[in-house]
């Protein structure tokens, strides 16, 4: 799979911005060159700015990474595609795949797939998956593009209570 972390130095590279420019004022240019290796993690708030900085759009960024990633074993785009084309068949071959993973982010794409499923009308989703949902998101400190999508596909399966609080965080920590 290809990181986020790698598209943003290949736009950076072809646009002929530094280590040293591209950073400079939003992170440091250790944290963006580990960024760009895939060993740190980023916040959505940090991408937009580094993005901006080099003029790319997020839509320009978010279709290369689409691009490079649908060359590679990078299942989130196939299985976006196959919920926006409410293809359950694939979305269910996916989970599948997720379920056989270990860890913590494979629990979570799991949750998210049978979000998908259920949203569909294949209702699959628990109780106590959405509790370790509301979990995950009352103790993440950077939110990053996954949880934002994770966040949008949960929004229906929370009580309105959690859906405001979150929604207050991420306001709070200008996320939105």
């Amino acid at each position: 799979m290809t990181e986020i972390g790698e598209i943003y130095r290949d736009l950076r590279l072809g646009k002929h911005v530094t280590l040293k420019d591209a950073s400079n004022g939003i992170v440091s240019l250790a944290f963006l060159s580990r960024f760009e290796r895939g060993l740190y993690d980023i916040s959505f708030n940090h991408l937009l700015e580094l993005l901006d900085r080099i003029n790319v759009q997020l839509s320009e960024f978010e279709y290369m990474y689409n691009q490079k990633n649908e060359m590679t074993t990078d299942l989130l785009p196939t299985f976006q595609r196959a919920f926006q084309s409410g293809d359950t068949i694939t979305l269910k071959n996916h989970l599948l795949i997720w379920q056989r993973q270990s860890g913590d982010f494979a629990q979570l794409q799991v949750i998210q797939l049978k979000m998908m499923l259920t949203i569909l009308g294949q209702p699959l989703v628990s109780k106590q998956e959405i509790n370790t949902l509301e979990a995950h998101f009352n103790t993440i400190t950077n939110w990053t593009f996954f949880e934002l999508y994770l966040y949008g596909h949960s929004l229906q399966f929370f009580d309105k209570k959690m859906a405001v609080n979150l929604f207050k965080e991420l306001f709070k920590k200008g996320r939105l």
